[in-house]
């Protein structure tokens, strides 16, 4: 995050001595360049990204060819950043070119960056071309993010249309035969929670069930993996016959496990043991996260037990899928109370937002004893920007029912490096940056910095407000009142 490499960076600026109106001017820009240059040629690369990232949101100075340069830049994460500022300039041809040309041939992180920056950051038909090269690729787990952002293209109304959506549907599930079992069971979730395998016409159904009773082992296993992902009439009977002929025959072990999967996903209470079993087992994460399924469809409260005992010592990929579920079809399960202090950011994030989902009272409680514990403060704080970030004011009244808490704590987070920052993204947000300026001088040089950058934003900031930052010795609250004072010179 931005907070990192500030906390890190403590550079001394140079001051200037002429008292001339004239003189002080040129001093302040001839001054600017020079911390500017200062910051690019550090070798912190998180110092060099946040630069690109401040100049460039801030649009005081001409930036769009530094941040061409820092396309170039040795260490990926500074391209990155430089990438995404230029999409939203003259020069976003040349920021498209960096993240298409990173899908296939950087690292599986350059990968994962590059199709999440297009996703969020161009329109439809760009962000699409991105994206679906990140299906053709040999990293399994590059084929998984693209997996889960053609879907959100679709759960998240961002297709142009309906048939665009629905085309979008065709083509994923030709990867129901992907080699990796995480992407087809990425496909069999959407499909089966959407209905859409209900609509496939009755002689491919047909095939299938021929398939489950009659074919090859694989056969048989492929032809159920997805019939239990869909509705259908016939499939309980089905199911049940098949386990019968299964039980208590090792060579047919798996498809006993399918079979009561697919009774459990539709409402059979009498195996939730066995479900808890094949829920736990990781080495099989299609078949895991369609016992996961089948947990949560049976409203049963040894079901939910069972989904609670699932997470303890479970992998990542199991509880935010469990989070998942939980926040698209709640259970009121206490799985938020037990994730929220997990080590993992991605997990805590989607605990808090299920934890909302299903009790805001209790999330406003919960979360204001949490941050009375130091060792929750930042972890929570942290998350909490991290959804703030991700939609428009109005639509955070998660936001509004902390504020209390969050005002009474303020003082005394904002005094300190370690959480002044993360606080002061959260109070600027509930009260504006006015709110905090008159007491700049004693915040953190964190929280300064964050106050400083709001300020440069702000249409009308008085010169005076960024003057005596000039000389700070933390090098991103300098650089800011910098960028200031030269703004308001030119206007």
């Amino acid at each position: 995050r931005r907070l990192s490499a500030m906390l890190v960076m403590l550079l001394l600026a140079n001051g200037c001595s002429d008292s001339k109106p004239g003189a002080r001017r040129a001093a302040s820009e001839a001054n600017l360049e020079q911390v500017l240059r200062q910051g690019l040629e550090q070798p912190d690369p998180f110092v060099r990204a946040e630069v690109i990232d401040l100049i460039s949101s801030t649009g005081v100075i001409s930036w769009t060819d530094r941040a061409k340069a820092a396309l170039a830049d040795s260490d990926p994460l500074v391209g990155m950043v430089a990438a995404r500022a230029l999409l939203a300039s003259e020069a976003a041809e040349d920021g498209i070119r960096h993240l298409d040309d990173r899908v296939l041939s950087g690292t599986p992180a350059l990968s994962l960056a590059s199709m999440r920056i297009a996703f969020s950051s161009l329109p439809y038909s760009k962000a699409k071309e991105i994206v679906n090269k990140g299906l053709r690729s040999s990293t399994a787990e590059v084929r998984r993010e693209a997996i889960r952002l053609m879907l959100d293209f679709i759960r998240l109304g961002k297709t142009p249309d309906a048939s665009t959506a629905r085309a979008l549907e065709q083509q994923l599930l030709t990867f129901l035969t992907d080699t990796d079992p995480y992407v087809v069971a990425l496909v069999l979730e959407y499909t089966g929670s959407e209905g859409r395998l209900a609509e496939v016409d009755e002689a491919t159904r047909g095939a299938l069930y021929e398939l489950a009773k009659t074919g090859e082992l694989e056969q048989q296993r492929r032809a159920l993996r997805i019939l239990t992902a869909a509705t259908d009439g016939q499939m309980k009977s089905f199911l049940f016959d098949l386990y019968r002929d299964a039980e208590g025959k090792p060579e047919r072990s798996e498809l006993f496990d399918l079979a009561l999967v697919g009774m459990g996903q539709s409402g059979d209470k009498l195996h939730i043991p066995e479900l808890e079993r094949i829920a736990g087992r990781e080495t099989d994460p299609e078949l895991q996260k369609a016992a996961l399924t089948a947990l949560f469809a049976i409203d049963d409260i040894d079901a939910s037990l069972a989904l609670s005992q699932v997470l303890e010592g479970r992998g990542k990929q199991t509880r935010l899928h469990i989070l998942a579920m939980e926040l698209r079809r709640p259970r009121n399960l206490r799985l938020a109370d037990v994730l929220l202090k997990d080590d993992d950011p991605e997990v805590r994030l989607a605990a808090l937002k299920v934890m909302h989902k299903q009790d805001s009272q209790k999330f406003q409680r919960t979360v204001s004893q949490k941050l009375a514990v130091e060792q929750y403060r930042r972890p929570i704080l942290t998350s909490l920007c991290e959804w703030m970030d991700e939609s428009p004011a109005e639509k955070q009244p998660w936001l509004g029912g902390l504020a209390s808490s969050l005002r009474s704590m303020a003082a005394e987070f904002l005094a300190r490096d370690d959480l002044g920052g993360l606080m002061a993204q959260l109070i600027i947000r509930l009260d504006g940056v006015s709110s905090l300026t008159e007491e700049l001088s004693s915040l953190s040089s964190s929280a300064q910095y964050v106050v400083l950058r709001a300020l440069l934003a702000a249409p009308e900031t008085s010169p005076e407000l960024f003057k005596p930052y000039a000389t700070s010795p933390f090098y991103f609250v300098q650089l800011a009142a910098l960028l200031g004072l030269n703004k308001r010179s030119k206007g």
